[in-house]
């Protein structure tokens, strides 16, 4: 693979790239397997959390669950049209906003798993007297 090319905006930018080589086609089942079970994975800890009434954690991994399984059903979307290479709906720029798509979204839940909920859970332990 020659990742030079990835680089330039003229590659994220064709609307018809052609079709989808075997590697990038493992790349995105990979992804795909991925962040479905990220998604049962988080289903499984939020329950979990549930369980053990620690609601703070429990809506946490609803949200990451949330995310995972939107992440994933829209990257199968993207994955269908740039395998069947339909023209514009198989543009890899949809791969490029769905990339910022991902980043930004992890990007605020990670800054919500280590800064906000240690407040959360600090502030509900001051209140429970503990």
């Amino acid at each position: 693979m020659d990742f030079s090319k990835i680089i330039s905006a003229s590659y994220w930018m064709q609307s018809r790239p052609g079709e989808l080589s075997t590697p990038y086609e493992v790349l995105f089942l990979v992804v795909l397997v991925l962040m479905y079970g990220i998604y049962i994975a988080s289903r499984f800890i939020s329950k979990k959390e549930d369980a053990m009434k620690n609601r703070i954690y429990a809506q946490y991994w609803q949200k990451f669950g949330t995310f995972a399984f939107t992440m994933a059903v829209i990257f199968t979307f993207v994955f269908f049209f740039r395998y069947e290479a339909v023209p514009y709906l198989g543009g890899r720029y949809w791969t490029l906003l769905w990339i910022i798509g991902f980043v930004v979204w992890l990007g605020t839940l990670l800054y919500e798993y280590y800064k906000v909920l240690p407040k959360k859970v600090a502030e509900r332990m001051q209140r429970l007297g503990k």
